[in-house]
């Protein structure tokens, strides 16, 4: 469950990413709606998505819990002997943000540290329809 999170939400915010870039001129709202109804109606897309783009990282679950919770995954991995990079980069992606002193934000949030690593912002694009 919790990898289904992790890959839904790291790929949900890099599509804002991509498309927030300067070669995709795409409404960022527009490309919510999209995404969401080509695939698999989802709970997490509408309700995280929203966040996203209203900038709500209050509600939710911590980054400070969700980066000792993928502390403790790698290391039982490890142990296991399996190499899950996609949580190791979520790890990273979520410490960043704690490194930040955003730790007390919910996880959605992860889209901050996508914007500042390729120095972009979805809260300007997004910003006329708050």
């Amino acid at each position: 469950m919790m990898l289904d999170y992790i890959k839904s939400d790291i790929g949900y915010q890099s599509t804002f990413e991509y498309n927030n870039t300067d070669s995709v001129n795409a409404d960022i709202h527009e490309q919510r709606i999209q995404i969401t109804n080509q695939t698999q109606r989802s709970r997490s897309l509408d309700l995280y998505g929203g966040r996203i783009l209203k900038r709500d990282f209050e509600q939710g679950f911590y980054v400070n819990h969700f980066v000792k919770d993928l502390g403790i995954c790698l290391k039982e991995c490890q142990n296991m002997g399996l190499a899950l990079p996609g949580l190791a980069l979520a790890q990273q992606l979520y410490l960043f943000l704690k490194a930040h002193g955003e730790g007390n934000l919910s996880t959605q949030a992860l889209i901050v540290a996508l914007e500042r690593l390729n120095n972009v912002s979805l809260d300007e694009q997004a910003g006329s329809t708050k």
